[in-house]
């Protein structure tokens, strides 16, 4: 972050927790746009369980642009939302993110581990069912 966009930010933070939901919208989309993971747990925090359904794809999309691992608990929560069109922006964000961690080294991170097994049923599986997976990857379930 440049220190122009400082103020910039500081808004765009302010508005996540704004209750219009238009506000809320564009702050995700934006935040997502810059690219910076450390907006991950701010965003999440602002849209997972949000009652609107273009909030929640909203974040799916932001956390592809981000592209990190850090988001993939986030979207493995997106994965079951109850809106198939959430579910579908979430498999798009998974992918992104299998796509931007080629070749980094993400050994110690379980939940690149979890994506990197599972990568190869990102374009055959459905939503639940990745969800599924990975949570078994993680030792979530049995």
């Amino acid at each position: 972050m440049t220190p122009a966009e400082a103020p910039r930010i500081k808004r765009l933070l302010e508005d996540l927790a704004h209750g219009d939901v238009a506000k809320k919208f564009v702050a995700i989309n934006d935040l997502g746009q810059l690219g910076d993971p450390g907006a991950i747990p701010k965003l999440s925090e602002a849209g997972l369980g949000h009652e609107s359904r273009a909030i929640r794809g909203c974040l799916a999309m932001a956390l592809a642009n981000i592209g990190h691992v850090d988001g993939i608990p986030a979207i493995k929560t997106l994965l079951g939302d109850r809106e198939k069109y959430v579910q579908d922006e979430a498999v798009k964000a998974l992918k992104a993110v299998a796509g931007k961690m080629k070749g980094q080294n993400l050994q110690q991170n379980p939940h690149a581990l979890a994506l990197a097994r599972i990568a190869p049923h990102l374009s055959s599986k459905s939503a639940g069912e990745l969800k599924y997976l990975l949570e078994k990857e993680l030792g979530e379930i049995q």
